[in-house]
């Protein structure tokens, strides 16, 4: 369902007269009979077919987390010392409007919250959406390369994790065990049993992830 401009700022303004849905700081934001017909109340304002009140709680879901998103790259540019007048500018309208609104306490924690759930779930609805694009054939061979790709590094994680624990355990048994006279111990070497994968598998791997993302890219816009 597409919305043209105006139509969303018009449900920003709605949106911001109910502070029992746009202020998290409100007294009547728990209120459920309250939230229910505010909700109400903009879908029969906005007069849009199709749009009820389950579209309206995605459609408020998915503007809170774009401002949030917008904001923490105004945030992350700001630390990065750029020049004052090469700022980045948010590139939704309705930017401004949403900062009245959000609490400023209640961005802060949505901005931080978002950047590990929100990236990684965005990243894998583009995934899902872009092979389901793909030709079968290549959506299957897609899907192989993509979770040979997270094996890699999530074995590579199980090996740091491994050795940390292997080397703390060595120093835990050895050190009740040394005395003045002892010889210096020495450490054994020690090796994980998980699989190592091979390097140009996986680049090429990644080759093809790359070049199939882009096609799908492609296909969906």
């Amino acid at each position: 369902m597409k919305w043209s401009e105006e139509e969303t700022m018009r449900f920003v303004e709605l949106y911001s007269e109910k502070e029992c849905l746009s202020k998290k700081s409100s007294v009547n934001y728990r209120n459920k009979n309250m939230r229910k017909a505010a909700e109400e109340d903009i879908v029969n304002r906005m007069g849009k077919e199709g749009f009820g009140v389950t579209e309206l709680k995605q459609k408020i879901k998915i503007m809170r987390t774009t401002y949030n998103q917008e904001a923490l790259k105004v945030k992350k540019f700001k630390k990065s010392g750029g020049k004052p007048d090469d700022i980045y500018v948010p590139t939704v309208k309705w930017f401004r409007q949403m900062e009245e609104i959000m609490d400023s306490s209640t961005a802060e924690n949505e901005t931080e919250s978002i950047v590990s759930q929100n990236d990684n779930e965005a990243f894998g609805k583009f995934i899902a959406a872009s092979l389901d694009k793909l030709p079968p054939a290549d959506s299957i061979m897609a899907q192989g390369a993509l979770q040979r790709v997270i094996q890699k590094y999530r074995l590579n994680a199980l090996n740091k994790s491994s050795s940390a624990s292997e080397a703390s355990a060595l120093t835990a048994i050895q050190s009740p065990t040394l005395s003045r006279d002892s010889p210096p111990a020495t450490t054994p070497a020690y090796s994980t049993d998980h699989p190592i994968m091979n390097e140009d598998t996986v680049a090429n791997d990644d080759a093809a992830i790359a070049d199939i993302i882009s096609q799908a890219w492609n296909l969906t816009n």
